[in-house]
């Protein structure tokens, strides 16, 4: 066998060797690029909800608030993020017993459906919520995080008031007008 022969074969196999990691390059390439669009975009729907979002560690230390967290509750991310959640907002009106079967719940791995409460603002101000909590679970099953999302309740739960009261003085009036009408008539 020449040398010229053994030097062929062996070009040939690195012409394959080459064609094939150039392949595969072009595929993490493509799956790059099509993975940086996809967080692009679902950074985009984040920073343009009109949800409070943020995203915690598995110790539920703050990795991510989006602009509505600002919005609603007046912290920066330069002051949230590597925060504790609880420590944060909390409102000294959340008891110990639902605390802890909060957290009970959600180291279980079972999502936290929407639930009403109050937040404290950065501000001093207790504001009504609405919120859900889901842990963030890994393709080996094991928790990495949370995902929160809220919204701020409070002039809902103030027109909620106001139409029960509104409706007590209906009834009301209406049983002062059958009254009356039963002494007139």
């Amino acid at each position: 066998m020449k040398k010229s022969d053994n030097s062929q074969r062996e070009l040939l196999k690195l012409r394959e060797e080459y064609d094939s990691l150039k392949s595969s390059y072009e595929k993490l390439l493509s799956e790059y690029k099509r993975t940086s669009e996809a967080l692009l975009e679902i950074n985009l729907a984040l920073n343009n909800s009109r949800e409070v979002i943020f995203l915690t560690d598995k110790e539920g230390v703050i990795t991510y608030i989006n602009p509505e967290f600002t919005e609603t509750y007046g912290y920066t991310a330069d002051e949230i993020v590597g925060k504790t959640t609880p420590r944060i907002l909390n409102n000294g009106v959340f008891s110990k017993e639902d605390y802890k079967t909060f957290w009970e719940k959600l180291l279980n791995k079972q999502s936290i459906p929407a639930w009403q409460y109050k937040n404290k603002c950065k501000n001093g101000k207790l504001i009504d919520v609405e919120g859900s909590a889901d842990p963030i679970v890994n393709e080996e099953g094991e928790i990495i995080g949370f995902l929160g999302i809220q919204r701020d309740i409070t002039e809902r739960k103030k027109a909620e008031k106001a139409l029960k009261k509104s409706e007590q003085q209906l009834r009301e009036l209406n049983a002062t007008k059958d009254k009356f009408f039963s002494i007139i008539a």
